[in-house]
């Protein structure tokens, strides 16, 4: 009957809508850490947790869409290429591949300011993105670059273009032109665009 049935406390049924709360916040930070993480993971390089090629593309386009809108053009764009990496691969084996470009992107990113970011687009291809006013500082940059390669052993070939000299959406182009002409002319060095012509960048360690 009704007066067999006794009202649920008021206490009980605010701790229980407490919990119930509790519980479905947890559930939306746990799908949204899930999420987070995937996210995450569709941006990064397995073999070496740096940002992949994806996430290079982004940063690149960003950088672009900004110095459209405020003309704040002062990005360097540094294309790596391992050089003779293939070697490395045919004669001590995959393995060993593996390794060098693990120990190649630890040093990459040591030497970049946090500002920079370190990119691996590819098997043996990286990129930088990297604050530079000029040509002096993207020198600087790719001078430590070629540093870093050489303490883990290996050279590297460098091709830097700053936004300032190149349209934004054409950056990365003549980037990997400035690149092709390092390896060209003897691998172990950088090729910038400057003012006037390329400019050849030593190691310096």
């Amino acid at each position: 009957t009704t007066a067999d049935i006794r009202p649920v406390p008021h206490d009980f049924t605010v701790g229980a809508a407490l919990e119930l709360l509790a519980a479905q916040t947890a559930a939306s930070l746990a799908t949204a850490t899930a999420i987070a993480e995937l996210s995450l993971r569709a941006l990064q390089d397995p073999l070496t947790n740096l940002y992949n090629a994806a996430a290079f593309d982004k940063a690149l386009g960003a950088a672009a869409a900004l110095a459209a809108r405020t003309r704040v053009t002062d990005t360097a764009c540094l294309l790596i290429d391992v050089d003779h990496f293939k070697v490395v691969n045919d004669t001590y084996g995959h393995p060993a591949g593996d390794r060098l470009l693990r120990a190649l992107a630890d040093e990459l990113d040591e030497e970049l300011r946090g500002t920079d970011t370190v990119y691996r687009i590819g098997g043996d291809e990286f990129a930088v993105l990297a604050g530079a006013r000029d040509e002096v500082e993207a020198t600087a940059i790719a001078e430590r670059l070629l540093g870093a390669a050489h303490r883990v052993r290996t050279t590297i070939s460098v091709g830097v273009a700053l936004l300032d000299h190149h349209d934004p959406h054409t950056i990365r182009g003549a980037a990997d032109q400035l690149l092709y002409e390092a390896k060209s002319a003897g691998r172990d060095q950088a090729r910038m665009a400057g003012a006037h012509r390329p400019v050849d960048v030593a190691p310096r360690i």
